[in-house]
């Protein structure tokens, strides 16, 4: 527990921003398609692949802060 907590604490300010958009819209995207199965209209559609791909480029954004990528 130690280490993790360090190693959020010595995480980049903007890496620590992404992260938490990232996360931000993984949950919207995880609303939507909990609605999605009941019902799904094209506008769900449209706002799946939106959150899909804004979460996608935050998480490649945190990875590259971090010097993973």
């Amino acid at each position: 527990m130690g280490n993790m907590l360090n190693a959020i604490k010595d995480m980049p300010l903007k890496a620590a921003y992404y992260m938490g958009k990232r996360d931000a819209y993984r949950k919207e995207l995880a609303d939507e398609l909990a609605l999605a199965k009941v019902k799904t209209t094209p506008t769900q559609i449209g706002r799946i692949k939106v959150y899909y791909l804004l979460a996608d480029s935050f998480d490649e954004r945190f990875a590259e802060e971090m010097g993973w990528i």
